[in-house]
């Protein structure tokens, strides 16, 4: 298991790293995004807006776990110095096109497909 990662020639422990991305943002490569609203949770809007820029009709997942299980929330900036990018059956984090790691999208709750009487 990952307990660490390397940045900017720094080594940075899980919640340093969770720090860095949620102050960055993070830009997703088209690709990364295949099955987020159907396999994987998608964001789901209700009150607040927490990313840097709007994206009303694209999905995109919510969060993130990295290796050692620390879970990120997503927030898109395509000018972040962080990308994700698919990598055949597996997501990699780069950094300014440096390896991080890879992680993972969460999985779609089931309860996501239900409605209420009044089809919301």
């Amino acid at each position: 298991m990952v307990d660490y990662y390397r940045l900017k020639g720094k080594v940075l422990e899980a919640i340093e790293l969770k720090a860095e991305l949620l102050v960055e943002g993070v830009n997703i490569n088209t690709s990364a995004l295949n099955g987020v609203g159907e396999k994987y949770k998608e964001q789901i809007h209700w009150l607040f807006e927490w990313d840097f820029e709007r994206h009303d009709k694209e999905k995109i997942p919510d969060d993130f776990k990295l290796p050692d299980g620390t879970i990120v929330q997503l927030r898109k900036y395509s000018r972040s110095p962080f990308i994700i990018k698919a990598n055949n059956d597996s997501l990699s984090l780069f950094h300014e096109g440096k390896f991080i790691t890879e992680i993972n999208w969460i999985p779609r709750p089931e309860y996501y497909n239900n409605v209420t009487d009044d089809g919301t």
